[in-house]
């Protein structure tokens, strides 16, 4: 039984690790056919549920593109990006659905970016109502390779 234990304990934590560092790696690859550099895409997607990811990549000069869906009355803030990885694109985007705040940034140098954006939980309030002044905060670090 004692060997047995042994040898199935570290195993078991293996695959927890292996399952839990896939995981860890948010956003989508939007060019299938793209090849990577360094194991990062060169067209990275990220969206809302991508929140709280650090270990998201894109290769240099790669383009990274942030969609977030906006429930009725709670507009994002203007997604931005920390750091000097990433730099705004400068192309013309897509016609937006009203629902939807769209970004996109160029990957101009290695390192990492912390890209950003707040809404509030609740719509505004009419005049003399109770105000919600509860904010959400979303938040990905990208790494530049």
């Amino acid at each position: 039984m004692r060997r047995w234990t042994r040898f199935a304990l570290p195993v078991a934590l293996l695959t927890v690790l292996a399952a839990c560092n896939s995981a860890a790696h948010g956003g989508k690859e939007t060019s299938p056919g793209t090849p990577a550099t360094g194991g990062c895409p060169t067209n990275l997607a990220i969206t809302a549920a991508d929140s709280g990811h650090s270990g998201l990549c894109v290769a240099l000069g790669g383009k990274v593109t942030v969609t977030l869906d906006t429930p009725a009355g709670a507009q994002w803030r203007p997604v931005e990006a920390s750091g000097s990885a990433l730099a705004p694109a400068s192309v013309t985007a897509p016609p937006q659905v009203p629902s939807t705040v769209m970004a996109q940034f160029t990957a101009v140098a290695k390192g990492s970016s912390v890209i950003s954006s707040s809404r509030p939980n609740c719509p505004s309030a009419a005049p003399g109502q109770v105000r919600c002044n509860s904010i959400s905060q979303w938040q990905v670090t990208v790494e530049v390779k």
